[in-house]
């Protein structure tokens, strides 16, 4: 768990998971291990809309302001990234432990 990493402090963290589909690891980090700056990508336009949803839902249940933090999903294709180098300090990639467990 991202949470347990040596040396990642949650509330300075940067975290990208790359292919964030529904968004449900965001909104986990966010809401249950306290980090504040989190960032999705996914490269469809169906699961960015999603995605904010979820995260939209998760926050106001939880009595949580996203605009206080940083916490957003933006479409971005991961083999030809817009983002910016080195801007993150924890990058995950969910979809690929969910294939290896």
């Amino acid at each position: 768990c991202v949470a347990r990493l040596p040396g990642v402090d949650a509330a300075r963290a940067r975290v990208l998971d790359v292919g964030c589909g529904n968004a449900y690891t965001l909104a986990w980090l966010w809401t249950e291990h306290g980090f504040r700056h989190v960032v999705g990508t996914d490269y469809s336009p169906n699961s960015v809309a999603h995605a904010e949803a979820v995260l939209r839902a998760q926050c106001d249940t939880a009595g949580l302001a996203r605009d206080s933090y940083e916490l957003a999903v933006v479409r971005d294709d991961a083999t030809a990234t817009q983002l910016p180098a080195r801007a993150f300090d924890v990058v995950l990639d969910k979809g690929t432990y969910d294939a290896i467990y």
